[in-house]
């Protein structure tokens, strides 16, 4: 089976993944205590340290209007500065459309949402990482949690569909997600002695993902982690692509992340900023 090219994997450190060993561990975790709810909202994302070749500190900026909505994600989605994004986001009905900020008729992603604000699928026009276009959808599982999701996806150079199917522990942490195409599987492994919020799973910078890193970026992806993620790795039919891992956590004590290290082939350093401005009953 062709194997793609290490380099074709290249991840800038929030892919925050692992393959976490169930056997014997269930009986082991210990009752995680539940992130209370508040108003803060993540705001900016940057790292330091990675192999990112002259591009310094980077990361991505989310924008809110005074109701809490976001409208704006501006950041680095991949290592290079032609992948650089900078969108706003509109809302009407069950749609929210991701519309280029420098070209206001230019839309990178459409969503569809159902009942609740569940994402039922999205149609996206990607201009950098190559070109490509996509048509998605979503399947859940009864509890709510993504059980697959469906890709249809054309370039000039390629057609192809893929299947991205779902694996989480009794937290709703995703365990794995596993790709149809190159069989590529992300696994996930958790520090549960701390709940976290903030962090999120994949920043890939090749279009097998990248339509999922954006949704992530911007907070629209339908999954979350619920604890702090300490080790990655990748595989295709048992040939590794990647082996990372985590450490150095700061979490304050309402489980916002605020910073953590990854260590793979260089040290790098991550920092969330959060907005915990209130806002009234009235906009919320």
């Amino acid at each position: 089976m062709h194997k793609p090219p290490i380099a074709f994997i290249r991840l800038t450190g929030a892919c925050i993944a692992g393959i976490l060993l169930l056997s014997g561990c269930l009986r082991r975790w210990e009752p995680a205590p539940d992130i209370p709810a508040n108003t803060c909202r993540l705001q900016r994302y940057f790292f330091t340290g990675d192999d990112v070749s002259g591009l310094g500190n980077t990361g991505y900026t989310r924008t809110y209007n005074s109701s809490g909505k976001l409208i704006r994600l501006s950041g680095l989605p991949g290592h290079s500065s032609n992948d650089t994004i900078d969108v706003r986001i509109a809302y009407g009905g069950n749609k929210t459309w991701l519309i280029s900020q420098a070209n206001t008729t230019d839309t990178l992603m459409k969503l569809t949402t159902g009942a609740g604000g569940r994402l039922l699928s999205y149609t996206a026009d990607i201009h950098f990482s190559g070109g490509f276009t996509e048509r998605a959808q979503y399947q859940y599982n009864s509890n709510g949690t993504v059980k697959q999701i469906f890709r249809q996806v054309q370039s000039s150079s390629v057609s192809y569909q893929d299947t991205i199917r779902f694996g989480y522990d009794s937290y709703q942490n995703v365990l794995y997600r596993q790709t149809s195409r190159y069989d590529i599987r992300y696994g996930y492994a958790y520090d549960y002695s701390k709940p976290a919020t903030g962090s999120y799973y994949t920043y890939f910078t090749f279009p097998e993902l990248i339509t999922q890193t954006i949704l992530e970026m911007a907070g629209l992806a339908p999954y979350q982690p619920h604890h702090a993620i300490s080790n990655a790795t990748a595989a295709t039919s048992g040939y590794p692509l990647m082996n990372l891992s985590f450490d150095n956590f700061h979490i304050d004590s309402s489980h916002k992340l605020l910073s953590y290290n990854l260590e793979g082939r260089a040290t790098s350093g991550y920092s969330l900023q959060w907005n915990c401005q209130q806002t009234s009953p009235a906009s919320k």
